[in-house]
């Protein structure tokens, strides 16, 4: 009898240790969650974005949010009352649009280090006021501008100018001509609308990648299935080495005219293409990669009075 009384003691006391060894390891894991958590929101943060069917651009960051990128340098941005990356939405009667990617966005340098900020600047243009309005999204090309074009100016339809800034004029036949069927803007497109109305998923998706940063790095490079601002801005090179191989000048010919012809419908101000090809650095040296298409692309421009601006150039000259 006394065996057994012992052994039921033993017995209770082996389990005790064991679920007391368990919390320590759940606690273990907590706090260092917690510590690797905190450290992510110094390193990769991204806020959260919210889809719309109009726009310029696809989704919206939430008003207030800031954007912290450490990948690839110091990256820091601040998102303005109108859900895009400016220091500030209150605009000058006679003020520029830039419809871009992350080159625009400036997701990995401080936000007073992208050229939307030094050209601000140097027009003589405070933190209060901006002269140049940038609305881009991370990833897009010549295509996705082309679609959101109309939208674009719908919203802000009383600039002056508008900046196109892309990293190459290759584009995919078919994209392009879904790409003639624009989005436009409305009411229901407005930052206060969409987050008025936005889905019980894309609130969930949102303050995960709100509290826990952590998780949006681990798990699929910021989730890209979720809705989210930031992609890479520049084709693959799979996608590039498909459409160079496939690249039919006649047909790329009118339908880069046909979109410059319907944008310009649109609108009557000045149209500029800021141009940012790929460098790489061989053996010999640093060596620009213009697009296969670029001739031809600059020379649609000229016809519809769009000016080119060839950064890849400039650099050499700098140089």
């Amino acid at each position: 009898m006394m065996y057994m009384r012992k052994l039921k003691k033993d017995k209770g006391l082996k389990g005790i240790v064991a679920n007391s060894s368990l919390l320590q390891w759940v606690l273990a894991c907590m706090l260092a969650f917690a510590i690797v958590n905190g450290i992510a929101f110094l390193y990769n943060y991204d806020p959260e974005w919210v889809k719309r069917s109009g726009g310029m651009t696809e989704g919206l960051y939430v008003p207030g949010s800031r954007v912290i990128i450490n990948e690839e340098g110091n990256g820091y941005g601040i998102v303005d009352k109108n859900g895009y990356m400016n220091y500030s939405a209150c605009l000058d009667k006679d003020y520029i649009l830039v419809f871009g990617n992350s080159q625009s966005n400036g997701y990995n340098v401080h936000y007073s280090d992208t050229y939307i900020y030094r050209l601000n600047t140097m027009l003589g243009f405070s933190d209060s006021l901006s002269c140049v309005y940038n609305v881009s999204n991370g990833g897009y090309t010549i295509c996705d501008i082309i679609k959101g074009f109309k939208a674009g100016i719908m919203e802000f339809p009383h600039s002056s100018g508008v900046v196109i800034q892309i990293n190459s004029t290759d584009f995919d036949l078919r994209t392009m001509e879904n790409a003639l069927k624009q989005r436009e803007y409305s009411d229901e497109d407005s930052i206060d609308y969409v987050l008025e109305h936005r889905t019980l998923e894309n609130r969930i998706q949102g303050k995960i990648k709100k509290y826990f940063p952590f998780m949006t790095i681990v798990v699929g490079e910021r989730f890209p299935k979720w809705e989210k601002g930031l992609e890479n801005a520049f084709f693959t090179h799979q996608q590039q080495d498909y459409i160079k191989e496939n690249y039919n000048r006649e047909e790329y010919r009118e339908l880069l005219s046909e979109s410059f012809g319907k944008i310009r419908k649109e609108y009557n101000g000045k149209l500029m293409v800021l141009y940012l090809p790929s460098i790489s650095i061989e053996n010999s040296g640093m060596v620009i990669d213009y697009d296969i298409s670029f001739s031809d692309f600059s020379d649609i421009c000229s016809r519809y009075d769009i000016e080119v601006i060839d950064m890849g150039g400039g650099i050499f000259k700098k140089l």
